[in-house]
């Protein structure tokens, strides 16, 4: 059961990644309702979202610091302005409920990296200046494919 949520996680991060590149937002209705059925398969695959995972179990503690970590950026993306949205963050939020915190920093610092390198790229070739904004949910997609071939 934990495979088909990890594969229904991916399959909303890839719609959640096309929306964010059209419209450069994600409507909070769409990420409240992939939130929910992301933490009830959670909660399917083991009879509670708290005490489940691929590798035999999670601590409450390490499921509610990764769902912090989201918090965390939400702060973060407030006191911004949101230069990260707060899409991005609830996110990073959900992940944190889904997978406990040690797997979403994995995520968290796969992602940074790969939107640092893509916008470096980008603005060596002239297409980026330093201030242009880009969706970051394409990169959290990339980063949890990563996470979960670990």
């Amino acid at each position: 059961m934990w495979t088909i949520s990890r594969v229904i996680c991916g399959i909303f991060l890839g719609i959640l990644s096309l929306i964010d590149i059209r419209h450069h937002s994600v409507p909070l209705w769409t990420l409240a309702a992939g939130g929910i059925c992301i933490l009830l398969g959670r909660a399917a695959e083991g009879g509670s979202f708290l005490l489940c995972s691929g590798t035999g179990g999670q601590d409450i503690l390490l499921v509610a610091a990764g769902g912090a970590v989201g918090g965390l950026f939400f702060l973060v993306s407030r006191v911004t302005r949101e230069a990260l949205g707060c899409g991005d963050s609830f996110v990073i939020m959900i992940l944190g409920l889904f997978l406990g915190i040690w797997d979403v920093l994995y995520l968290l610092m796969l992602a940074f990296w790969m939107a640092a390198l893509f916008a470096a790229a980008q603005i060596m070739i002239k297409r980026f200046s330093k201030k242009t904004a880009f969706p970051f949910i394409p990169f959290l997609a990339l980063a949890y494919v990563g996470v979960m071939m670990l």
